[in-house]
């Protein structure tokens, strides 16, 4: 599970069985923060998953969308372990002058065309962005 806020950072969360977890009481010391990515300079207002691969998204107040690794390959076991916080991509609403336009408020993943991300702005312009090669 992921969380983020006005701190700028996204928390990695693991989510513990139920039976491991005492709902009236303390959690025996265990911290299910697994880890901490200083992901923006500014609020962070949204953040998606992809419904079928391991990625991220996180739209923020200091102008950026980023897309995320959540997992990346395990060369121990063949198998995936958590990201460190690895940022595949940055976009930025700019105009033909670099400049940036406007603040991201929103941004999700176009259900479908899985390699496609659409975003609200404080303007209330909604861009949809596509990576033409097929990978995001």
């Amino acid at each position: 599970m992921y969380t983020a806020g006005s701190e700028g950072v996204i928390r990695v969360w693991a989510t513990p069985n139920p039976e491991e977890v005492n709902c009236f009481g303390p959690c025996g010391g265990y911290n299910f923060c697994m880890n901490i990515w200083n992901a923006h300079l500014d609020v962070i207002w949204e953040l998606d998953h992809h419904p079928r691969e391991n990625l991220l998204l996180s739209a923020s107040a200091d102008g950026s969308i980023k897309v995320w690794q959540t997992f990346v390959p395990d060369e121990d076991d063949d198998g995936l372990r958590p990201s460190n916080g690895e940022i595949l991509s940055t976009i930025c609403y700019k105009n033909l002058n670099h400049n940036q336009i406007d603040n991201p408020t929103s941004a999700t993943w176009v259900f479908n065309q899985v390699e496609g991300i659409v975003s609200g702005y404080v303007n209330s312009n909604c861009l949809v962005y596509y990576d033409r090669e097929g990978t995001t």
